[in-house]
């Protein structure tokens, strides 16, 4: 039937030549339409990214609430298992939403305790710490350089070029009154613009509470979704990936942002006990670079050291020693008890991991270096083991 409308019979054409006319037609139109997408390239980049970013605003809310989820879950089970003790019966499983509701209403209320905290007894001064830091740079840096004029002779003893450290001192001094100016806009534009934060923290709160309160049963919808249009194998290893990044990163995230938490609070007592003028402000930088592993200690007693020499020298080493020491306590006794000791990785690979992490993705790549190597560690000795190697 298809007889009647092939060209190369009624026009007496040889049929190769109608082939090649097809095949020449055909890569002309794909050579037009891949110029006219090279030629607007930027255009469409432009669409994609715009519709990418956009989705991204849109789902924001959900996105920060998953993360909130993952963090919060584990404290409201283990508030849940608590009360279950203490009041359910044996064997009896009937009000466990109730007790679920109950973990929830109480971490919630610790976290609205902790925010009124923060805004009461934590931004201000830390935003009076930042204003103090640009507003008395130039005194505190006119203290430094007469404390380096006394110890000058002394440098020269140790063959130590006294300009240089001149030099590096404009370096910092710069840098501080970079970091002060930062925080004093970041902390004054994030008041400012609550009024259209508010929203977002709203539909954040609400996807918080339904996500911790449906988790198993949304984990059992994305099961089922998984097992009816994933591959049986790849739905496999695909979850086997998940519970063991949860199991490896999961636990050490946690564990280092609560040890984090610890060493902030811990820190800016101590700044306080010695009358330190920047006590919040390195209690703040103290906690936040502790999660830098190995490097984040030293930044936090630096920090503290430079900062309390614009006071006084006396104040700048007490400053950096107690940290010193604090970090040292907390390095050996504290943190490994709360992270669960060490992530597997022998620390000269830890290294090597940040090395190329910080080489390539910065701060970020330092943040994610020790779980990274974690995960690889993990998959080379599983490998091993099912290699049957010793």
């Amino acid at each position: 039937m298809w007889e009647k409308f092939r060209i190369d019979k009624k026009m007496d054409i040889d049929r190769k030549y109608v082939k090649i006319g097809i095949v020449v037609l055909v890569v002309g139109i794909f050579l037009f339409a891949a110029y006219e997408v090279i030629s607007r390239s930027g255009i469409y980049i432009t669409v994609t990214k715009d519709f990418f970013l956009g989705f991204l605003r849109i789902i924001r809310p959900i996105i920060v609430a998953a993360v909130f989820t993952y963090l919060l879950f584990p404290p409201v089970c283990y508030i849940e298992r608590i009360l279950m003790s203490i009041f359910q019966k044996k064997g009896v499983d009937k009000y466990r939403w109730a007790y679920r509701m109950a973990s929830i209403t109480i971490v919630f209320i610790i976290i609205i305790f902790s925010v009124v905290i923060i805004f009461n007894y934590i931004i201000p001064p830390l935003l009076d710490n930042a204003r103090s830091l640009i507003e008395n740079i130039p005194q505190y840096e006119k203290v430094v350089r007469d404390g380096l004029v006394t110890l000058s002779s002394y440098f020269e003893s140790l063959n130590l070029d006294y300009q240089k450290i001149t030099s590096y001192l404009d370096k910092i001094t710069a840098i501080f009154a970079t970091f002060g100016e930062r925080i004093v806009y970041v902390i004054t534009n994030s008041i400012s613009g609550v009024s259209s934060f508010l929203v977002d923290f709203v539909l954040t709160v609400i996807f918080c509470f339904y996500f911790l309160k449906d988790k198993e049963m949304l984990f059992d919808t994305v099961n089922k979704f998984g097992k009816a249009f994933i591959p049986n194998r790849i739905g496999k290893a695909l979850k086997r990936f998940i519970f063991d990044l949860d199991e490896v990163v999961g636990c050490f995230v946690r564990g280092v942002l609560l040890d984090a938490l610890i060493v902030g609070i811990v820190s800016s007592i101590l700044m306080l006990i010695i009358k330190h003028p920047f006590a919040i402000l390195v209690g703040i930088i103290a906690g936040i670079c502790n999660v830098l592993p190995y490097i984040g200690p030293a930044i936090g007693a630096a920090t503290a050291f430079i900062l309390g020499m614009f006071s006084s020298i006396t104040v700048g080493v007490w400053g950096g020693v107690l940290l010193l020491l604090y970090q040292q306590i907390d390095g050996n006794i504290i943190q490994p008890k709360i992270v669960g000791g060490s992530v597997g990785v022998p620390p000269v690979f830890v290294l090597v991991a940040i090395t190329i992490g910080a080489g390539y993705f910065g701060i970020i790549g330092i943040l994610l270096a020790v779980p990274t190597a974690a995960m690889i560690n993990l998959y080379i000795h599983r490998a091993y083991k099912r290699k049957g190697i010793e």
